[in-house]
């Protein structure tokens, strides 16, 4: 069985003669273990295939599954990295990723808490960042706090 699958998905937007069909027909099967990347030009609707699979957005027509179950709305089982990435910029890297452990994590001891942080900080490559604020990151460490986020609802 396929993890991801997309069956005559259609997605446009707009009305009328103003409307923009992007994409037409996507028949896709992805299977366990299995990277795709996903190329094309600008406009030709890269986005709009991320945002339906992490249920941001719903087709026109067609089906898109996860795990044989449609995907309705977004999950935590399905993360997106956004290419501008958004954090808390009043944060240190360890606080930012404190929000999402936060929200998975609800009920943790302050140490479990600790100990959880650190844990999807060191996943990324940050350990030595911990305590650095967006503004004092490179311009490739930023996207790394951004990767651990959706790494917590695995």
């Amino acid at each position: 069985m396929s993890i991801l699958s997309f069956k005559n998905v259609n997605k446009g937007f707009g009305v009328g003669i103003h409307r923009a069909e992007v994409l037409k027909d996507i028949n896709l099967e992805v299977k366990e273990g299995e990277f795709l990347a996903i190329l094309g030009f600008s406009g030709t609707g890269k986005s709009t295939l991320m945002n339906l699979v992490a249920g941001l957005e719903k087709p026109d027509s067609g089906t898109l599954t996860y795990r044989g179950k449609p995907i309705t709305e977004p999950g935590p089982e399905r993360g997106l990295i956004f290419q501008s990435y958004s954090l808390m910029p009043w944060l240190t890297v360890g606080g930012n990723v404190g929000l999402a452990v936060d929200a998975v994590f609800p009920k943790l001891s302050k140490a479990e808490r600790q100990a959880k942080i650190d844990h999807y900080v060191s996943m990324v490559g940050l350990s030595h960042a911990t305590a650095r604020r967006p503004a004092e990151l490179s311009g490739g460490m930023r996207p790394r706090v951004s990767v651990a986020l959706p790494l917590i609802h695995l």
